[in-house]
C-alpha cells in the first residue's frame, strides 16, 4: 500500500513538473483530429491482471476518431472488441464470447493545463454479444443479445510531444456490466492528434 502511495507522489510530481517546463519553453497547440487505439490483455479481477488466469483469457480493442469543435469539446465515433475464452479445469476450451460495442461520444476537458487535461466524457452505445459454448453433458449453444448503453468517465490525459500525441487514463461507470463483471472499469485510450492541410 506504501509503495502504491508513494509511486502516485512521484508520479505527480513529474507531471507538474514536466507541466512547469513545457509551459515555459512550448507554445500551446490544439489539434482539430485525432486518432485513437487501445489493445490489453483484459482480466476480471486485479489477482488475474497481474498474475493471469487459467480459466479465463480476455483481450480488449478499441479504435476512435476525435473532432474537435473547441480545444475544451471533442465528440467522435468508437467501436470495440472484446475476445473472451473461458476453459475448463482440464485445460479444455468451453466457451467463446465475442462482445463488440459502437457508439459515440463527447468529452469536456480543461485546456488550462498544457500537460495533464482533467476530462470528463460521456457515450452512448449498442452493445452485441455472440457467444458459443461446448460444455461436457449439455452440448452445444449459441446466444446473442443486444442492449443500449451509457457511460460516463472521469479522467485525466497526458499531452506529450508537443501535443502530437496523448494518453487518456478513465475510470468508466456504465449502465452495463463489463468484461470484469463490475459496472466501472479502468480504461486508457492512445491517441495520435493532427490537422489536416487545406491546398488550394
Amino acid at each position: 500500500f506504501m509503495k502504491t502511495i508513494f509511486s502516485i507522489i512521484i508520479f505527480t510530481s513529474l507531471v507538474f513538473q514536466t507541466q512547469k517546463i513545457y509551459s515555459q519553453n512550448a507554445e500551446v497547440r490544439n489539434f482539430k483530429h485525432s486518432i485513437g487505439i487501445q489493445y490489453n490483455h483484459g482480466a476480471e479481477s486485479l489477482n488475474s491482471f497481474f498474475f493471469g488466469s487459467d480459466f479465463i483469457h480476455i483481450n480488449v480493442f478499441a479504435l476512435r476518431y476525435a473532432y474537435s469543435i473547441t480545444p475544451s469539446i471533442k465528440i467522435g465515433p468508437e467501436i470495440s472488441v472484446v475476445l473472451t475464452k473461458v476453459f475448463n479445469n482440464d485445460g479444455s476450451q468451453n466457451q467463446n464470447i465475442f462482445n463488440s460495442r459502437y457508439g459515440i461520444f463527447g468529452r469536456y476537458s480543461l485546456t488550462y493545463f498544457n500537460v495533464f487535461r482533467p476530462i470528463v466524457e460521456g457515450s452512448v452505445y449498442y452493445s452485441h454479444n455472440n457467444s458459443w459454448s461446448d460444455i461436457p453433458m449439455q452440448g452445444y449453444h449459441e446466444f446473442r443479445s443486444g442492449e443500449l448503453g451509457v457511460y460516463i468517465a472521469p479522467g485525466a490525459s497526458i499531452y506529450l510531444f508537443k501535443n502530437r500525441v496523448s494518453l487518456d487514463l478513465m475510470y468508466k461507470i456504465s449502465n452495463i456490466e463489463n468484461f470484469n463483471y463490475k459496472h466501472g472499469i479502468i480504461s486508457f485510450k492512445l491517441n495520435y492528434n493532427f490537422d489536416i492541410s487545406k491546398k488550394h
